[in-house]
């Protein structure tokens, strides 16, 4: 029996989802694009309901998750990344949204970042 070629996937986990920071899943769709799903949160640090998120700012740069963890805490670094894909997004009732990202050079890693906000776009 013969196999095609092996297909590598990494998920990162940790404990818990941080209050207040949103879900994010992506996939390779074709050689040349991928989407992710960006999830508003849903509570608050306190167990609250979280409402009110009604904007989106993902940024897709190529690299490894090591470098993107570089940017966690610097989101506009991120944003000025060499061939950094910027999505800003209008989010409504805690909806998931999905956005197709461009692949440039499959076999590189992709890394995608997010965050959510309770203003409008532009403030």
């Amino acid at each position: 029996m013969s196999f095609g070629p092996v297909t590598i996937s990494t998920l990162e986990s940790m404990d818990i989802q941080a209050p207040g920071a949103p879900g994010l899943a992506a996939q390779q769709v074709s050689n040349s694009r991928g989407e992710f799903t960006l999830t508003p949160p849903t509570t608050d640090a306190d167990g609250s309901p979280l409402t009110g998120l009604t904007f989106g700012q993902a940024v897709v740069i190529q690299a490894d998750a090591e470098t993107a963890e570089l940017f966690r805490n610097d989101f506009e670094g991120a944003l000025q990344f060499n061939g950094a894909q910027v999505f800003e997004v209008d989010l409504e009732d805690g909806e998931p949204v999905t956005r197709e990202f461009a692949i440039a050079e499959p076999g590189r890693p992709y890394s995608i970042l997010a965050r959510v906000a309770d203003h409008s776009r532009g403030q």
